[in-house]
């Protein structure tokens, strides 16, 4: 695996939560740090104006080829979680999940044909329409919008995969901002929130 190494300067106060590009291996931060039961580290306080922290991560180098090369296996019970649907979750939005991967062989091709179909059919817009009370969320983005932004694009793929028995989880944080070709640092502001989703494979994790 490759290493990444980060350094993260805060101009306003943010929440307890550190983030890294990757896996995280090594943390350098003044505050005491905790990890959550997702595996988030967070430390005992919030991050306060100037605070600096650093982290070394490393970079997943799976390939799609050893990706659709893994063997089937059941989910373990600490992954379980992470197939959890609502009982109220319309069987239309099973029935579309098994159409779009109906000539996918691997989790991987399927992975892939949700993601792709997604983008080929729906528009991305940070002015979505809001479904109406009672009305699933992801049944509302799918069959009656067709319009919504990183949430509702992430909550439909991760139902979606759920629904095929594919582990998957939603994991918010930043994209990757803007360098400033003055200081040749990225600067991350609120705008650049995102969420984004995790598949779990078998002996390789998410």
């Amino acid at each position: 695996r490759a290493t990444n190494s980060q350094t993260f300067y805060v101009e306003a106060e943010q929440p307890n939560v550190l983030f890294t590009g990757g896996q995280p291996e090594s943390v350098w931060v003044d505050e005491g740090l905790n990890i959550d039961e997702l595996g988030g580290l967070r430390l005992d306080a919030t991050l306060t104006e100037g605070a600096v922290y650093s982290v070394v991560s490393t970079v997943g180098a799976a390939t799609p080829e050893m990706l659709r090369s893994l063997a089937p296996r059941e989910t373990p019970e600490d992954k379980q979680r992470f197939l959890q649907l609502p009982a109220t979750l319309p069987q239309r939005v099973r029935a579309l999940a098994e159409r779009i991967t109906r000539d996918a062989p691997t989790t991987y091709d399927k992975v892939k044909a949700i993601e792709t179909w997604l983008a080929r059919n729906y528009e991305y817009s940070v002015e979505s329409p809001v479904p109406p009370p009672g009305q699933d969320a992801v049944d509302h983005f799918l069959f009656e919008t067709d319009v919504g932004f990183c949430e509702q694009f992430a909550s439909a793929t991760i139902v979606m995969l759920r629904s095929l028995g594919i582990p998957a989880r939603m994991v918010a944080g930043y994209a990757v901002g803007t360098r400033n070709p003055f200081t040749g640092y990225y600067e991350i502001k609120n705008s650049d929130a995102h969420t984004w989703v995790d598949v779990w494979f078998p002996t390789v994790g998410w």
